[in-house]
């Protein structure tokens, strides 16, 4: 069986939404995402920092927004 690695690849995308959320909700600085490893990551780390920081993107209308501004209009296909 090969081991996807599924687990860490989620751990190091939620380790870096919470530096990236400490960094602006208590800290108060402005950051730069910009990931050159995977070209979604970026988009990802993004999605969940607004998810963490602001409630309007937690409801259904307000997350598909979120997923058409930072994900599909960037070129993420979706099936």
């Amino acid at each position: 069986m090969i081991s996807s690695g599924w687990a860490k690849h989620i751990g190091t995308t939620l380790d870096g939404t919470v530096v990236i959320v400490r960094q602006i909700a208590l800290e108060y600085s402005h950051v730069l995402v910009h990931c050159s490893e995977e070209w979604d990551s970026a988009g990802r780390l993004s999605s969940l920092t607004q998810i963490c920081i602001d409630p309007y993107f937690r409801t259904i209308d307000e997350f598909m927004a979120l997923v058409e501004k930072d994900w599909a209009s960037f070129g993420q296909k979706f099936p």
